[in-house]
């Protein structure tokens, strides 16, 4: 039996049905993709320059804006959740590093719009210093977001913690003490810590730059709580460029046998 013939309405209208459901398939798709979702804010407001670095990396996490991140925070997070955005400067706190590694959360660091690294997260530490000259940086908190200030402690517990800090958070660290040059020797025994001293800001600056320093060292008797307070802002946000290769090259063992080092 001979089929009727298909009429060119009927052409038409299949056609028309095929192109709609495969556009409103790419619709679908679309929508669902991670590129297509946008971050979620789990606290405060969310600058456009971070939601752009979300976007870019493509990040379809949350997107944290506290300062410091705590384990409260995290175990807020939706359940499943595999990538947290949080902002450049942030702490965050061991618990909070902990419970993200267990659960399998990627913390990233937003960055600027131009695409620079932010200032890098500040630690204060006091050690051997009288409780009258530890208020001389007061206003370092309020004049560098982020930082975290460290229990008073011994010259060789305030080193641990940089030596713990440096590694983890790429942060810089300031130490105030009456014994400077102990403390950048007792520094500089650590690989990741480049320690430096001086006694005004100009000369540490320089200090700064010229071994790429990652902690700092200083008297507090010798600065101001003006200067003292520049000098952390500086610290904070300065890019200190590369190390110099005698720094960054390991040292060459001793070949010798006859004392233990």
């Amino acid at each position: 039996m001979a089929s009727a013939p298909i009429s060119p309405d009927i052409v038409r209208s299949i056609v028309a049905e095929v192109l709609a459901r495969i556009q409103s398939g790419q619709v679908a798709s679309a929508a669902g993709s991670p590129a297509a979702r946008a971050p979620t804010q789990v606290a405060g407001q969310v600058t456009s320059s971070q939601a752009a670095a979300a976007q870019s990396s493509g990040n379809d996490g949350p997107v944290i804006t506290d300062r410091v991140i705590t384990l409260a925070l995290l175990e807020r997070l939706s359940p499943g959740t595999r990538r947290l955005t949080v902002p450049a400067a942030a702490v965050i706190t061991p618990s909070a590093r902990e419970f993200a590694v267990d659960a399998g959360i990627e913390i990233l660091r937003a960055t600027v719009a131009n695409g620079s690294a932010a200032a890098r997260p500040l630690v204060i530490a006091r050690a051997d210093c009288p409780s009258d000259l530890a208020g001389r940086a007061a206003g370092i908190p309020r004049a560098v977001p982020g930082t975290q200030q460290l229990p008073a402690a011994g010259l060789g517990a305030a080193i641990d913690a940089f030596a713990t800090h440096v590694p983890r958070d790429g942060a810089r660290c300031l130490l105030l003490t009456i014994r400077p040059a102990a403390a950048v020797i007792l520094a500089n025994r650590q690989p990741s810590l480049r320690a430096i001293t001086g006694r005004d800001t100009t000369t540490v600056m320089a200090a700064i730059d010229a071994c790429a320093a990652n902690v700092v060292a200083i008297d507090p008797r010798d600065f101001s709580a003006v200067s003292l307070e520049r000098l952390a802002v500086e610290f904070a946000k300065r890019n200190t460029g590369s190390v110099p290769a005698e720094l960054d090259s390991a040292p060459t063992p001793c070949g010798c046998q006859g004392h233990s080092h």
